[in-house]
């Protein structure tokens, strides 16, 4: 299971005539989604499709964020008790499920001056590293079930991503 993270209104850094395979097949739209695979390979088009959209998302980085579960989880729990002043008790809740919550573009900025301000005062490396002993920690233990949430990593990385993010996103949907 994973979270993907939609911008809302995402800035865009290139033009859509500079990915052509992208607009022909229009993974947008997911409709007759097997005929779409189908035709790129017929038209030897994969290789190249798959080389556009990977352009595209690192000229576009912040048209869509994805984590999985096991990154997603304290990436979310981070910005929850660094921004409880931004963000409701019903954004916090919701943002821990996958189900199209959207975080508007007000809130968005304003994660993404924070993230920016802890990223830069050191506190996220500070957090980085007391989390990482949590882990090894929780995995030594010996018990299944501490052992098993040793497996939620945290890095600096995912949240300077994220906070690039929320910064140029519009606000963001998290399905």
């Amino acid at each position: 299971m994973g979270f993907d993270v939609s911008g809302v209104n995402p800035k865009i850094n290139t033009k859509d005539d500079e990915f052509p395979l992208l607009e022909k097949y229009n993974w947008n739209n997911f409709d007759n989604f097997q005929d779409k695979y189908k035709a790129m390979e017929e038209n030897n088009e994969k290789d190249e499709y798959w080389e556009q959209y990977e352009a595209h998302q690192a000229a576009n980085p912040v048209v869509y964020f994805r984590n999985n579960v096991w990154w997603w989880r304290p990436l979310w729990d981070f910005v929850c008790n660094n921004c409880q002043d931004i963000l409701s008790k019903e954004d916090m809740e919701n943002g821990s499920f996958n189900n199209g919550y959207e975080i508007n573009e007000s809130k968005s900025n304003k994660i993404a001056k924070r993230l920016y301000i802890l990223l830069e005062d050191k506190t996220v490396d500070d957090y980085e590293l007391a989390y990482e002993e949590f882990r090894k920690n929780k995995k030594e233990s010996g018990d299944e079930e501490d052992s098993f949430l040793g497996n939620y990593p945290f890095c600096r990385d995912n949240i300077a991503r994220f906070a690039k993010f929320c910064e140029e996103s519009g606000g963001f949907i998290i399905c």
